[in-house]
């Protein structure tokens, strides 16, 4: 199994899967910020650093996913940079105790309230449109617990926006989802990953469900600092 489109996998989703998303050319692209504050390089060089400022206004920022830490031309600041965990799974436990429903434009809101409530990651107003999106409500009709798939790359479906209502932890209902997803997925012959915070006890739920650490990634936060990149990166070139 070829597992090297993982060491870059927002290039990698916007390159293939989620092209129809990209915004960017040859060597940088990046979502819709309604969709996701993701950005992919094909490399990280000063082209590809040059054609990613083109798709930004000064100030907007973007989120990169890579195997080792970018080093940033002149005209670019680092918002926040950190290490966070990859896993994957190629076997999935089941899921019996919940049954998830598949969440729809209409739902949008309440995901929204619930991420921001609980803070598994960006979820914006087209994050839905990345991929399918499930959710666990309670018997009074409340949304309590949802996670879905995000990047889509070369035989990889990411799992992400897994959270679950502070009134409603302890239950299992995050393991249950991403077990639900990950036999999904598996299902269609592709292997689930996701990303996790090192220090996060989440990764301890995805471990029971069958997930491996694969890699320690970097998260970047960069954000465009000039208006003049396209010269600045000529004299970093």
């Amino acid at each position: 199994m070829d597992l090297k489109v993982l060491d870059n996998p927002i290039w990698h989703a916007l390159a293939n899967e989620h092209n129809k998303f990209s915004l960017g050319g040859d060597n940088a692209k990046r979502y819709p910020a309604d969709v996701a504050p993701f950005a992919g390089l094909r490399n990280s060089t000063p082209e590809a650093f040059k054609e990613l400022a083109a798709t930004l206004d000064v100030g907007q920022s973007v989120a990169l996913f890579t195997d080792v830490a970018p080093v940033l031309p002149s005209g670019w600041n680092i918002i926040r940079q950190r290490a966070i965990d990859q896993m994957i799974c190629t076997t999935a436990g089941d899921s019996e105790k919940f049954r998830p429903v598949r969440l729809t434009a209409s739902d949008v809101q309440e995901m929204r309230t619930l991420t921001q409530l609980t803070e598994p990651g960006p979820f914006a107003e087209q994050t839905i449109a990345m991929g399918a999106f499930f959710g666990v409500r309670s018997a009074e009709g409340q949304l309590i617990a949802m996670a879905g798939t995000r990047l889509a790359l070369p035989r990889f479906t990411e799992i992400s926006a897994v959270c679950t209502h502070p009134d409603y932890t302890g239950r299992g209902l995050a393991r249950d989802l991403v077990a639900f997803l990950s036999k999904r997925i598996l299902g269609e012959g592709r292997i689930p990953f996701l990303h996790v915070k090192g220090e996060n006890r989440a990764a301890r739920v995805y471990e029971r469900v069958g997930f491996t650490h694969r890699a320690s990634m970097t998260l970047s936060v960069i954000a465009k600092a000039s208006s003049d990149f396209h010269n600045e990166s000529h004299e970093q070139g």
